[in-house]
């Protein structure tokens, strides 16, 4: 769930800085993802319910984080 984190700090340093009044999270390299880190949902595919779990918490904490 690296890219949870990546987001979350990421949006932590933008509210704290005074200079910036908005923020694009953008894409990086030569490939497209809908949002979500892919191995995510191979987790989730596989029918890990703790996995699945685990994720969807930590999507929510970034989420209510970033809407905070």
């Amino acid at each position: 769930f690296d890219m949870y984190g990546a987001i979350q700090n990421a949006l932590d340093l933008a509210s704290k800085d005074k200079t910036t009044s908005i923020t694009v999270i953008a894409a990086n390299g030569p490939y497209f993802s809908a949002g979500n880190d892919l191995t995510n949902f191979e987790a989730a595919s596989g029918g890990d319910r703790e996995k699945v779990e685990e994720m969807a918490k930590v999507a929510k904490v970034v989420l209510h984080e970033y809407v905070d």
